[in-house]
């Protein structure tokens, strides 16, 4: 028996063309499913092509932009961000590479030999970044690749990327196009089949729709559930992107943001707002000697030490390795005093020995603070401010605490207009030597004079050493003015003899940082004969804080050369604590200059012993000893008592400039006394 479904209904065939009807049904949504389907996979993934593609246009910039901040601008956050800028372009590219390419122009944009070969301008500016990040702690070297690197993201690599982008975006809109097609004819068919269902079975079709419906709520559901979960995450991430991880207190980008809105609230309400800058003194000594595991845990234990200190509502923020700063809003402007109060428990408290895995450790922290006091200042002003004063705690012998004031900047600045005069000082050579004559203790004959460093400042007038020293030691220029000195004093003391002066020896101060350059003795022994010298006239004085740290130290190198050579040693400012025995019994000396601290209190007994002490450890080691600071004939006469073999000071001679040595030299008469 033949059945035809588009016979009239037969009732008891009516099953048939439900089971007929379903499968059409069926058929027709699962291809419309699997369309679908693919549809959505297709879009997803021309979607992340094309997004990821943009973002490499953008990452090729990015990196072009951090690396001229790193020159610029040296900071860890944008050597941080550029080392993640440049990872970052690189997976980029190695994603593109496995799963955009499935077209034979975007193989032929990326490989083609005769286009632009887009993988290898990627693989030429990723070598270039890498190599920049390799050199840019060295500016001079870095700049060039800088400058290739510029070149190619403004150039070549870009119009690329903007052909990759454009290549994707048209290989997308061509794979939706057929898709809608596909989609069309589906949903042609399905409103066909949909009419003839309405038609010979309703009941089917709506069953189809009872289901197509519960699958869009359960896709409602699954998509409520994905938006509470990216709403976490994207608060996680606001955390993240708002403390450190490490310690989990503040970080900088939250540090501005609360002290803003604390300034802006001040401006209004008249509170006080107090910043602490914060700034562990030893360190980097427990990262070198105990590992960075133990570092970390210090930083944590610092913040958690912090916490406890300050108040509910205050904020603790780490701002760099072991750079903390502390915001502390106050209800009237008359709290300075609990401000003084916090900062100094801070100090005290991180200068205890910390306990960490049952190891001690001592680190001590500096703090300098500020209160704004202008309505007008802004964050990054109040930090400064207590920035400023940190430094100053620190000069003035850490693990103490500062507050604020304009002269701790005015201080700063003229630091910093000195430091920025230094090249104009060495061009126009306003370094000078100065010259201190010594005497015997035993008949008051000149023995010779001391080289000392004087800057004379074309616009302030003469500066002393004591400023500008530490200055040129910091900017580890303190070399080449020892290197100036050196000549310029060799050249007058030439210039002296060739006048018919008796000029018998010169002493020559010598910094750690010129012992430690390997041409140093030949600089100097080659300055010797230049001027018609002999290494016998020249005394070389070292301090007494140049230490020796082991036998292949370059300074004691340098000290074995010159000594070798002729060249008298001796070691400046003896007694000040910092020399043992140990390091005497090492340098290969002939002198000891006795520290002025303990001859101005010669008349005290116990410093008194410590000089007589010093000049008989002297003679047992058959060296010369010189006492510096010498202003009464009473203090002169006892250290001739004494056996001292030299003395210098304001009872013998003030320090004078080259021109006004002649004149001193016809007024020196030798005597055991000169007043």
């Amino acid at each position: 028996m033949r059945l035809s479904l588009l016979s009239a209904p037969d009732p008891r065939r009516l099953w048939l063309r439900y089971v007929f009807a379903i499968g059409l049904i069926l058929v027709f949504l699962g291809s419309a499913h699997l369309v679908n389907l693919h549809s959505i996979k297709a879009s997803e993934a021309d979607a992340e092509t094309i997004n990821v593609s943009g973002r490499q246009r953008m990452l090729s910039q990015r990196v072009v932009f951090l690396a001229e901040h790193a020159v610029q601008d040296p900071d860890p956050v944008y050597d941080a961000e550029l080392v993640l800028a440049v990872g970052q372009f690189a997976d980029g590219h190695a994603w593109l590479l496995k799963n955009a390419l499935r077209s034979p122009e975007a193989r032929a944009l990326y490989f083609d030999p005769d286009g632009p070969r887009l993988d290898r301008q990627v693989a030429e500016f990723l070598r270039l970044s890498k190599e920049f990040l390799a050199l840019r702690d060295q500016p001079a070297s870095a700049l060039p690749v800088l400058r290739q690197m510029e070149d190619m993201a403004i150039a070549d690599l870009l119009e690329s990327l903007n052909a990759a982008v454009t290549l994707f975006e048209a290989e997308a809109t061509e794979r939706t196009a057929r898709l809608e097609q596909m989609h069309h004819l589906a949903l042609q068919l399905t409103l066909l089949i949909l009419v003839l269902e309405a038609i010979f079975v309703f009941w089917p079709a709506q069953r189809t729709v009872t289901r197509s419906l519960n699958k869009v709520v359960e896709q409602n559901r699954r998509l409520l559930t994905r938006n509470d979960e990216l709403d976490r995450l994207s608060r996680e991430l606001d955390h993240a992107a708002r403390h450190d991880h490490l310690t989990g207190l503040a970080n900088r980008k939250k540090l501005y943001e609360e002290l803003e809105t604390l300034l802006a609230d001040r401006r209004e309400s008249g509170r006080a707002v107090c910043v602490m800058a914060v700034d562990l003194d030893r360190f980097k000594e427990v990262n070198d000697t105990l590992g960075h595991a133990m570092g970390d845990a210090v930083l944590k234990q610092v913040g958690d030490t912090m916490l406890a200190i300050v108040r509910k509502g205050d904020i603790v923020a780490r701002t760099g390795g072991d750079e903390f700063v502390i915001v502390l809003p106050f209800s009237s402007r008359s709290e300075r005093r609990l401000a003084q109060a916090i900062a100094e428990r801070i100090a005290d408290e991180l200068r205890r020995t910390m306990i960490i895995d049952d190891q001690e450790c001592m680190i001590g922290a500096s703090v300098g603070y500020a209160f704004a006091d202008e309505d007008s200042i802004e964050a990054s002003g109040l930090i400064t401010k207590a920035d400023i004063a940190l430094y100053e705690a620190k000069r003035a012998g850490k693990g103490i605490a500062l507050a604020f004031n304009e002269s701790m900047r005015d201080r700063l600045e003229r630091r910093h207009a000195l430091i920025q005069d230094f090249d104009r000082a060495f061009r126009d050579c306003e370094f000078v030597p100065y010259f201190q004559p010594q005497i015997s203790c035993t008949d008051g004959r000149l023995i010779g004079f001391e080289v000392l460093a004087r800057w004379d400042h074309g616009k302030q007038g003469l500066i002393m050493p004591n400023e500008f020293i530490p200055l040129a030691e910091e900017t580890r220029q303190i070399d080449v003015i020892d290197g100036r000195i050196i000549f310029r004093a060799l050249e007058s003391l030439s210039e002296l003899r060739s006048m018919g002066w008796d000029v018998p020896t010169l002493s020559l101060n010598a910094s750690g940082r010129i012992l430690r350059d390997p041409q140093f003795p030949d600089y100097l022994m080659s300055m010797i004969r230049m001027h018609g010298l002999k290494p016998s006239d020249i005394v070389v004085e070292i301090l007494e804080t140049v230490l020796i740290e082991h036998e292949s130290d370059q300074a004691l190198i340098s000290i074995q050369r010159i000594a070798a050579a002729g060249v008298a040693v001796h070691i400046d400012d003896f007694g000040t604590g910092y020399a043992s025995l140990s390091k005497l019994a090492m340098l290969d000396i002939s002198g000891l200059k006795i520290d002025r601290s303990l001859i101005i209190d010669l008349q005290n007994e116990k410093s008194a012993k410590v000089v007589d002490a010093i000049v008989g450890l002297a003679r047992s080691m058959s060296l010369d000893v010189v006492a510096e600071g010498v202003e009464t004939s009473r203090q002169f006469d006892t250290l001739a008592e004494m056996g001292c073999d030299k003395a210098q000071g304001y009872a013998i001679g003030v320090p004078m400039a080259k021109g006004e040595v002649p004149g001193w030299l016809e007024r020196f008469e030798p005597r055991p006394v000169a007043v």
